[in-house]
């Protein structure tokens, strides 16, 4: 429950594989699922139907949600179907990759530092699924008609920074060959201190103490949404930007800041972001509000004729995303590109917003959210470019394309 995965016993026979598991326990939320459980952690392999005894080792591309490290899943959907979050069926068809998703611990399970409690409690268990995932595939993936030899893993928000800290990872360093990093939020990570201190607080409103510690292991889930929101909460109202359950640097697997550790990777790289991320925290903030936020947050609207919001949101934009995006870029040693997504989709039109922060992962994956809608013959066209871009890059079709340091300018733009 608190300590770091372990791989499954074998079993004797045919696995029976074929039903959606429970996604982690995890907050409420924008980009939350449901069907939680404590027994989560499964990854899914989608092989396109082309392929056959024949057929040519397949790239392979493998997702990592994103959710502040608090939410998200890639488990059942829908309870009474086999409805499944992030389902790659078509993904792999369209592309002729072979998709994985897999699922992995998240906020208490998975990010806090209980180490103050006892050796029976590790941390960054969250990062450690995600390793323990990588190495199953790597080590089975050609038994599915992939190459082992050419891994690329993806992923947006928490998910793009679990992919740049992944990068970090000495140990990782031979189970993936290419990297993906959509929107990521790449600061986000503490110190063992601050962890430990956020862990501290985040205790109290679990009911916790050091002397019935024990009872960490029999809380129930609408005990931990309520604790979170109000640790999230708490950080904000102190003007803390970086979500409340990042990764820490332990010394083990991050050994050092990771925008320092990742300027030593040569893995292919493929970055970028949502031109305009900020407006997603700001929809439902009131004007009269805003200026006390950004007071907060320490943020420098641009002087301009654009309204308040607006330079607001770009100010966000750049502090959470553009900017370590940029550092990430001017020091890198391996092949790099840079994207940016543009894309108004009508239901961007709707709330009257350029894009918003995730907009781009429902069109990537052509699902219907509660948050944007993907029906319409525009947002499936940009869906299928967006995906033809990511597994080209997997399968190093890259070569129309100028690497940030060659052209710092040259964006690949998705519109």
């Amino acid at each position: 429950m608190f300590s770091r995965p372990e791989k499954p016993e074998k079993w004797n026979g045919i696995y029976k594989a074929d039903t959606p598991k429970a996604n982690p326990i995890q907050r409420k939320g924008t980009f939350s699922v449901g069907n939680n459980s404590l027994d989560c952690l499964y990854l899914n392999i989608y092989v396109p139907k082309s392929v056959n005894e024949s057929t040519k080792k397949l790239p392979v591309m493998v997702w990592i949600y994103g959710g502040s490290f608090a939410t998200g899943g890639s488990g059942l959907k829908i309870e009474g179907t086999n409805q499944i979050e992030y389902d790659c069926s078509d993904f792999a068809n369209e592309t002729n990759c072979i998709l994985v998703t897999f699922n992995y611990r998240l906020n208490l399970y998975g990010y806090s530092n209980l180490e103050f409690l006892g050796d029976k409690f590790d941390f960054n268990n969250g990062i450690r699924d995600q390793i323990l995932a990588l190495e199953f595939v790597k080590e089975n993936i050609e038994n599915f008609g992939g190459d082992s030899n050419n891994i690329t893993i993806f992923g947006q928000s928490a998910g793009g920074a679990s992919v740049l800290f992944l990068m970090c990872i000495k140990e990782c360093e031979n189970l993936f060959n290419k990297a993906i990093a959509m929107s990521p939020v790449s600061e986000h990570y503490f110190t063992k201190e601050e962890s430990a201190k956020i862990a501290k607080r985040y205790l109290k409103y679990l009911g916790i103490s050091k002397n019935n510690y024990k009872d960490l292991y029999n809380l129930k889930p609408e005990v931990i949404v309520e604790a979170n929101k109000q640790i999230g909460n708490y950080l904000y109202r102190k003007g803390e930007l970086r979500c409340p359950f990042s990764p820490t640097i332990d010394g083990e697997l991050l050994t050092d800041e990771p925008m320092k550790l990742i300027q030593n990777s040569t893995k292919p790289l493929l970055i970028g972001n949502v031109i305009n991320e900020g407006n997603l925290f700001l929809l439902d903030i009131p004007d009269f509000v805003l200026p006390f936020m950004v007071k907060i947050f320490k943020l420098k609207p641009k002087k301009g004729k654009e309204s308040y919001r607006y330079r607001a949101s770009i100010a966000l934009t750049h502090h959470i995303y553009l900017d370590p995006l940029l550092n990430i870029l001017s020091t890198y040693k391996g092949r790099a590109y840079r994207y940016q997504y543009r894309y108004v989709s009508p239901t961007c039109e709707d709330l009257g917003v350029e894009t918003f922060h995730a907009c781009d992962v429902p069109v990537l994956f052509d699902y219907n959210t509660h948050f944007e809608s993907v029906d319409d013959k525009e947002t499936k066209r940009v869906g299928r470019e967006t995906r033809k871009l990511f597994s080209d890059f997997a399968k190093d079709k890259f070569s129309e394309y100028s690497e940030y340091k060659n052209n710092e300018k040259n964006l690949i733009i998705i519109k």
